[in-house]
């Protein structure tokens, strides 16, 4: 049976081009470049975990930071609301479409040039998953439904039971949908990814139902002007419920966060400093320093800095101290930076961040992320000798010594280090660019110093800067 990558299967995509709305990242890709994405994912068997948030998703993940982090993992995410791309244009933020899930599935369902995507639906009630895959497969189209399950209502534990997946992984699907409620399906997805082998799998709830004819879509009239909820009401009423809360809790973020900053924003503007970003090693981590204000056309070096800090798999620390201004572009490729660490089980710390960077984090509601504000100590000798002597006690083979210092025993950063042979490399942790290698220390450095020079003034070779 054919095996697709893992969430390890490889880094975050630091390229893509996402806005921070309300915490969560949103990719700018309309429908068409969606489509081509899923297409794309099922015919390489890449892993693809698409997420479609909507106003219950941004009061779910603000309650609920399980559920929030789960949905940063995601490798892509496009609003499912009309009121989410309203608040982008208010904001000036381009995520000009509504990038439905069921307009998705629609559009995969239509004949055409491509092969049919092999579907498998997970979730529903009352037979609701088995007419739906009846109704499909009735239809000569871009889908194929190849199994379902209802499971019984259960917790995700119950759900995640290794048969339930073995009976999905045996019908080799391209797309796993499931209809589990958002926070319940997100957990499981989370739960379960090593273990499942479809490579593109979704919560799109609704989708079930409408395929199964069991309730009608809202007209194209009501979706275009935002009011599908209404007529969601009408043909599920349970649901006015649920909408007046997360109504209300979108109504109450806008008056407390958007609407007061929005106000100082028209009385003042943000720094013009050129952007510069210095990556600092440490044994065990990278710090990265930013200065200047960082707005979406300046990112490339940013993108190059956490593509360099990502490769290394180490923890990571950011300075925002000396930062003046952060737009909802930067601010998303934050969340890109936490989703990679939450991947692979890493940490990432604020350092320091500045009243500005504070403002822009409350606007943007990633206040979250100053949580994690601590500083991490410089690496001294002590340390660094038991990490060293951990990493290079390995067994002896034909020709080996029981001690080692080539780059299989040591990380990248410390193979520089022991290389020059300086303390200032070990213990200093210096400052580099994000291309090319680590900048060397002097040579003269005396051999009992453990300086810290976290707090040096990088030189002009050591800068990255869009001036």
């Amino acid at each position: 049976m054919t095996q697709v990558p893992t969430r390890d299967a490889g880094p975050v995509d630091f390229r893509r081009d996402v806005y921070c709305v309300l915490g969560l990242p949103f990719d700018a890709a309309g429908t068409e470049a969606v489509l081509a994405r899923l297409r794309d994912a099922a015919e390489t068997r890449t892993r693809c975990v698409l997420t479609t948030p909507n106003v219950n998703f941004i009061a779910a993940a603000m309650r609920n930071e399980r559920f929030r982090d789960d949905v940063l993992k995601s490798d892509l995410c496009v609003p499912d609301g009309m009121p989410i791309v309203w608040l982008a244009w208010l904001l000036r933020i381009p995520l000009r479409d509504r990038v439905s899930g069921s307009d998705l599935f629609e559009r995969l369902a239509q004949p055409g040039a491509y092969k049919p995507m092999r579907v498998f639906l997970f979730g529903g009630q009352g037979g609701v998953a088995a007419r739906a895959r009846k109704r499909i497969n009735e239809q000569v189209g871009g889908v194929h439904c190849v199994g379902y399950v209802e499971p019984a209502v259960g917790s995700v534990d119950t759900l995640s039971d290794p048969a339930l997946i073995a009976r999905i992984n045996a019908q080799r699907s391209d797309f796993l949908i499931l209809s589990l409620g958002a926070e319940k399906a997100q957990a499981w997805i989370e739960r379960n990814l090593a273990a499942l082998q479809p490579p593109i799998i979704s919560h799109l709830g609704a989708v079930l139902k409408f395929a199964a004819g069991t309730i009608r879509r809202a007209p194209r009239w009501a979706q275009s002007i935002g009011l599908e909820w209404v007529w969601r009401m009408k043909e599920e009423p349970h649901l006015w419920r649920r909408y007046f809360d997360d109504g209300r809790a979108l109504l109450g973020v806008l008056l407390r966060r958007q609407l007061p900053q929005l106000l100082r924003a028209a009385y003042s503007r943000p720094g013009r400093q050129a952007p510069e970003v210095v990556i600092e090693t440490r044994v065990d981590a990278r710090i990265l320093r930013l200065r200047g204000a960082w707005r979406a056309p300046d990112l490339l070096p940013l993108r190059e800095a956490f593509e360099q800090v990502a490769a290394t798999r180490l923890r990571v620390g950011l300075d925002l101290s000396k930062v003046t201004h952060m737009d909802s572009a930067a601010i998303g490729l934050l969340l890109l930076l936490r989703g990679h660490c939450l991947r692979f089980g890493l940490t990432m710390q604020i350092i320091g961040a500045s009243d500005a960077v504070t403002r822009c984090f409350d606007f943007h509601c990633v206040g979250y992320l100053l949580d994690t504000m601590e500083s991490i100590a410089p690496i001294t000798r002590v340390n660094l000798a038991a990490f060293v002597d951990s990493r290079m006690q390995v067994p002896a083979g034909p020709g080996d010594t029981m001690m080692r210092t080539d780059a299989r025993t040591l990380p990248d950063a410390m193979t520089d280090a022991v290389a020059n042979s300086t303390p200032a490399a070990v213990a200093g942790a210096p400052a580099s660019p994000v291309a090319g290698p680590v900048a060397a220390p002097a040579a003269e450095a005396s051999a009992g110093a453990a300086a810290d020079v976290s707090e040096r003034a990088p030189t002009p070779a050591e800068r990255v800067s869009t001036r």
